[in-house]
């Protein structure tokens, strides 16, 4: 099967600015815009049509592009709508398929193995926590078991509605440490917490 010729440069000026700013970044660098870029590009072209070729000139010369030296053709001759957004649907699509090629190449256990294995301790750290917890409310408890003495003989600092206090602060305390250390826990698993780009 033989290789689509490039994409024509004047097919991906057409559209809104944040979709020629996209298909620039595709079709020159081959990845998508970062965000100070993204920014920084629809500036430029907030100033005007004129802009998007200019756009278009920077990337091409710039020195990621040179290096990545990719196919596109630098002819500027815009096309018809339908033209245009069929170029631009190729330029993602292709995008779209090296980058799960990437995704599905990555070694198994080689970058993931720390987050794993932070995963690990944080779950081992949760389990160790929810015992603590029961253990200390279980001691409160037992303390508590006992026939409590009538009211004028209980201390002020042995009153049931101070007792009732303390036990709150520590049930507070030790769900604020749960709810932290869930949060590590579902942080690591959906990948935020890995030190992974979005």
């Amino acid at each position: 099967m033989s290789e689509a010729p490039p994409i024509r440069a004047g097919l991906l000026l057409w559209g809104a600015d944040e979709d020629v700013v996209i298909n620039l970044y595709l079709a020159v660098l081959g990845r998508w815009p970062d965000e100070g870029g993204f920014a920084n590009y629809m500036g430029l072209l907030a100033q005007g049509p004129a802009q998007r070729l200019r756009l278009f000139e920077e990337l091409r010369h710039s020195e990621e592009a040179r290096a990545r030296a990719l196919p596109i053709d630098p002819d500027l001759t815009p096309g018809s709508e339908a033209e245009s957004l069929a170029a631009q649907l190729r330029l993602r699509s292709r995008w779209m398929r090296e980058e799960m090629a990437r995704l599905a190449a990555r070694p198994a256990g080689g970058t993931d193995a720390a987050p794993a294995e932070a995963l690990a301790a944080a779950r081992q750290e949760m389990a160790a926590l929810r015992a603590e917890f029961t253990a200390r409310l279980a001691a409160v408890e037992a303390a508590l078991a006992g026939a409590i003495p009538p009211a004028p003989v209980l201390s002020p600092a042995l009153s049931l509605g101070h007792v009732n206090d303390l036990v709150e602060v520590l049930r507070g305390e030790l769900l604020e440490r749960l709810r932290r250390l869930e949060l590590r826990v579902l942080a690591l698993e959906t990948g935020k917490g890995t030190g992974r780009s979005a």
